[in-house]
Order: structure tokens, then C-alpha cells, then sequence
């Protein structure tokens, strides 16, 4: 049963589309388990640093670990962003739950699979007065077509590096085009 957020929609204002959902998991950066072995009970998650929210969510009040509820006192790196959570496990701050494609694709280390693996619907949502603007319509659809998709897919086939793309300079870019580079 997945985990829920708690959204007020008034049905009357909005379009909403449930488009599926995603497990989460525990993760940790090699670099962190190589200064600190991975937990194997969920007792020894107190021996290490934990990346969490901070106020939270509605359905961070839900998630549990080995039954029982986690609490932002057990966080040492806080905050509400999802991006900057994934950022500090990127960067080795501690274990914290992550999306599981996300993680993959990151090349971080699962731990305790076994005892932490909730799944969370994704939703996606517009105020009514946006529906009939096209460019807001055009964003809606494709978001809604690509997260469907994306959902899909098996975690494996998602789980390849992503590779950044080295940054070309405007004079790179007109030497490649053929034109001759202003001075």
C-alpha cells in the first residue's frame, strides 16, 4: 500500500492525474560506507549520520523503519528540500531515503532493502484557470505523458549514470557552425 501525501484539491478549481508510483529506499554514497560499514539491523542506524526532513511532509509522518515512525530528531543533516537531501547523500553526509531510480542513476548503495521500501504516489495537478492557456495546457500533457512513462520503465533500465554534457563556449559553438568566432 503506497504511501499517501495529503492534498486539499478543490475538484471544482483543479485537474488532477494520478500517474502512478515509485518506491523509495535507503541510501548511502560509497564514499560515506567506506568511513563507516553499512548497517545491517536497523539498531545500527543509530551509529550513523541520517539525512532527513526537517518539518515534513503529511506522509513523512507515515513512513517507519523496523516499526517505528521516523522523527526529525533523528536526522544530523535536515531539510524539507528533496533536492538538497539528495545532495548531501551525493556528497556523503549520511544514509537518507531517495527514489529509487534516483539513486541508482547517483550510484549510491542501498541499505536495508529488506526493511525500507514504501511506495509513494505521484500526482500531478492544475489550477483550473491554466487549463485553457495552451503553453500551460502543452506543459501539463508532456509532464503527465513523460512521468507516465518514466513510471513504467523497469528501475534496471533507469539505473545507468546519467552523463553530463560538457559545457561548449559561444566561441566553440560558432567555430562548430562554421562561422568565424567574434573577437
Amino acid at each position: 500500500m503506497p504511501y499517501q501525501r495529503t492534498w486539499v484539491v478543490n475538484a471544482r478549481r483543479s485537474s488532477a492525474s494520478n500517474l502512478g508510483e515509485f518506491e523509495l529506499g535507503l541510501y548511502a554514497h560509497p564514499a560515506y560506507l567506506a568511513r563507516r560499514p553499512a548497517p545491517n539491523l536497523v539498531a545500527e542506524l543509530n551509529e550513523h549520520a541520517f539525512v532527513g526532513f526537517d518539518v515534513g511532509a503529511p506522509y513523512t509522518r507515515t513512513l517507519q523503519l523496523g516499526g517505528q515512525p521516523l522523527t526529525r530528531e533523528q536526522f544530523t543533516f535536515r531539510s524539507d528540500n528533496d533536492l538538497a537531501q539528495l545532495a548531501a547523500i551525493r556528497a556523503g553526509c549520511g544514509i537518507g531515503a531517495c527514489h529509487v531510480a534516483l539513486a541508482q542513476r547517483s550510484g549510491l548503495v542501498r541499505i536495508l532493502p529488506e526493511m525500507f521500501a514504501p511506495t509513494v504516489e505521484m500526482w500531478v495537478a492544475m489550477h483550473e484557470d491554466l487549463r485553457t492557456t495552451a503553453r500551460y495546457r502543452t506543459v501539463f500533457d508532456a509532464l503527465t505523458t513523460g512521468l507516465k512513462a518514466y513510471l513504467r520503465e523497469p528501475v534496471d533500465e533507469r539505473s545507468a549514470p546519467v552523463t553530463r554534457r560538457k559545457r561548449v563556449t559561444r566561441k566553440q559553438s560558432r567555430a562548430v557552425q562554421g562561422r568565424r568566432p567574434s573577437p
